[in-house]
């Protein structure tokens, strides 16, 4: 056929300009850690709610608990990937960028979760940047130091972390300060569901398949004062 031999020349007014860049960096790939699949229409519902956006967003299933959200503002996106812990019935989102090297949002790895934890306690003079990212890496990865709200007229340092879901989390550090050691709480911020047997998150302790006869000490009960509970203040 003629049609087929003449073909079609691609012009400049053509291409998309970077349409498909600007897609992929308001978009977020959202993975839930929970047992079952919600209904997509629910949890489009839901946390549009929690979320508070100021345009409307398209989320999509992929495959088992695994979604993808598609933002049409930056500050939307931003505020979901920042603002803090996403839940859905008390379990929570492992949230990740689009990652243009792969483009199968399954081959994504969703081992960690980022989140706002507060070291109790912590005296004015060390509750530096320096010293949160220390902390912070102990723990996972630093992000960020909430300098504003470990201020002078607060008792706790405030930073965002990132951790590993396959690891109990942390009850709280260590501190060695001019010879002197001391031990300082942690407490989480919107803190998803929990074991207090075993420490792991999106683990129910009523599921929980880490007996106290398998474990070498209780994770609550050990440490002592280091029992870890959800941020219950602004201190």
């Amino acid at each position: 056929m003629e049609e087929e031999t003449q073909g079609v020349t691609v012009e400049k007014a053509d291409l998309n300009n970077g349409a498909d860049e600007t897609m992929e960096e308001l978009g977020l790939i959202e993975k839930l850690m929970s047992h079952k699949d919600p209904n997509i229409t629910v949890l489009t519902k839901v946390m549009g709610q929690a979320w508070n956006t100021k345009k409307a967003f398209e989320m999509h299933w992929v495959e088992e608990k695994i979604y993808t959200v598609q933002f049409k503002c930056f500050g939307d996106t931003k505020r979901v990937l920042y603002g803090g812990t996403s839940h859905f019935d008390h379990q929570p989102f492992m949230i990740r960028t689009i990652d243009r090297d792969k483009k199968k949002p399954a081959e994504l790895e969703f081992q960690q979760l980022e989140i706002w934890v507060r070291v109790k306690k912590i005296a004015r003079s060390i509750r530096t940047t320096t010293m949160a990212e220390k902390i912070g890496n102990l723990m996972g990865i630093f992000l960020i130091f909430d300098e504003y709200r470990s201020g002078v007229w607060r008792t706790s340092m405030r930073l965002r972390v990132k951790i590993d879901v396959s690891k109990p989390l942390q009850r709280g550090v260590l501190l060695e300060n001019k010879g002197e050691k001391t031990w300082h709480r942690m407490t989480y911020e919107k803190l998803p569901v929990f074991c207090y047997n075993c420490g792991l998150l999106g683990n129910p302790q009523r599921v929980c398949p880490n007996s106290k006869e398998r474990m070498k000490k209780d994770w609550m009960t050990s440490m002592g004062s280091g029992y870890m509970s959800r941020s219950e203040s602004h201190n």
